[in-house]
């Protein structure tokens, strides 16, 4: 199966390059660890593809930002959204997030909130990053 990942063309120059989709998992002495990154999490056929491949823990770069008045709020949202996609792929998901102010391109001005989140695969909450400060949270996945 071929699957087109989600690329936001306009948000990036140079733009990001388009990957079909075909190495979604690697595995390693840990067990077997999916990635993918940001909106692919909010495409259907991607989430469907990962839970196939039954990956052990799913890694989710995000780059979650909006407007600073809307944090911490907005990260409620990530965490909601990170709890949805452990459900549906049935493991546990890390979702980290940037910290800061994006400074140029369609998105200048909103704000990287971190909030960064890890959940088991029942969504239930392992760990929670600070809101716009930089954290490291390590959690012990079985």
């Amino acid at each position: 199966m071929r699957l087109r990942l989600a690329v936001l063309e306009d948000l990036m120059t140079p733009p990001y390059t388009v990957g079909d989709g075909s190495t979604m998992t690697a595995v390693t002495r840990f067990g077997k660890i999916g990635v993918l990154i940001c909106a692919d999490t909010f495409r259907t056929e991607l989430l469907q593809g990962m839970r196939d491949a039954k990956p052990d823990l799913l890694l989710v770069p995000y780059g979650w930002a909006a407007p600073e008045q809307q944090w911490p709020e907005h990260g409620r949202d990530l965490e909601k959204h990170v709890r949805q996609v452990a459900l549906f792929v049935h493991c546990p998901v890390v979702g980290a997030d940037l910290v800061g102010e994006i400074t140029h391109g369609a998105w200048a001005g909103q704000v990287y909130g971190g909030q960064s989140v890890g959940v088991d695969r029942e969504g239930t909450r392992l760990a929670l990053g600070n809101d716009r400060d930089r954290d490291l949270v390590m959690i012990e996945i079985k």
